[in-house]
């Protein structure tokens, strides 16, 4: 009968490590939504066409830069249609502050 025995304490340090990792997952889980669900912090925008640091580095969003090698754009030689617009609104922004830092120099 020590087969049966062993058994019964294989399960049982089975189900101890079980507990042990289900216990750990979940503490993980706590401290990792824990600004989100008790601080009330916005959780990131990681869409690019909303990050002004990506777009002053040159990086938008795939969608934007279709159209704006194969789009239509009007008068100004703005691009007419975006994916969300937003990637547009920011980059002409950007284009402004930009113009207005050399027109301050000169």
């Amino acid at each position: 009968m020590p087969k049966v025995d062993n058994i019964n304490f294989l399960i049982i340090i089975y189900m101890k490590t079980l507990i042990a990792a289900l216990i750990f997952l979940g503490i993980g889980i706590f401290l990792m939504a824990f600004n989100v669900i008790f601080r009330h912090k916005p959780f990131p925008d990681s869409e690019i066409g909303h990050n002004k640091e990506l777009l002053k580095r040159g990086i938008t969003c795939a969608t934007d830069d279709e159209i704006r090698l194969w789009g239509k754009k009007d008068k100004y030689g703005n691009i007419a249609h975006t994916c969300t617009g937003e990637c547009t609104r920011i980059i002409n922004e950007l284009r402004k502050e930009q113009e207005e830092l050399i027109n301050k120099t000169l």
